[in-house]
């Protein structure tokens, strides 16, 4: 098991992004290998400096076996390297309600899950509020949910 703590992920916070997208882009490389899900059906974006339409990473099928339960369908991932105090609920809502996010609705609108992985830890009540914030988008996309904020997902 991959154990990593906030002060590993701390440092990963920069103004590029890139050392912490490069790192989940590898544990979520890792992670869909481990449950049978082939490398071809990862399409991720390594150039930060690209504009992404809200997917930083794309799993285009699901896992039939998913210990975690976050690759038992296909999913979307959208990375921040920020500290949870600088998303502001106008920042994360505009993260699948943007103007520019067209791509990621129309991945949820396919039945895809929404994945967020913030480069923080913090309280469950912050994550619980960023997940509200997300649940409660357009009608559109309010079936879709964050399933979980903070810390790497990857238990």
């Amino acid at each position: 098991m991959i154990r990593i703590t906030a002060e590993h992920i701390y440092v990963l916070r920069n103004s590029t992004s890139k050392p912490f997208t490069d790192l989940v882009d590898r544990l979520i490389r890792c992670s869909v290998a481990t449950v049978g899900i082939a490398q071809s059906a990862v399409l991720d974006n390594p150039r930060v400096n690209y504009p992404d339409d809200g997917v930083d990473t794309q799993i285009t099928v699901g896992a039939q076996a998913d210990p975690w339960g976050y690759f038992s369908q296909p999913s979307t991932w959208q990375y921040k390297a920020v500290a949870l105090k600088d998303l502001n609920d106008s920042k994360i809502k505009e993260e699948i309600s943007g103007d520019s996010k067209d791509y990621v609705r129309s991945l949820l609108k396919a039945g895809y899950a929404y994945r967020m992985c913030i480069a923080d830890d913090g309280p469950a009540e912050k994550k619980t509020e960023i997940k509200n914030l997300n649940d409660g988008g357009p009608p559109s996309h309010a079936a879709r949910k964050v399933r979980d904020t903070g810390k790497l997902i990857f238990r």
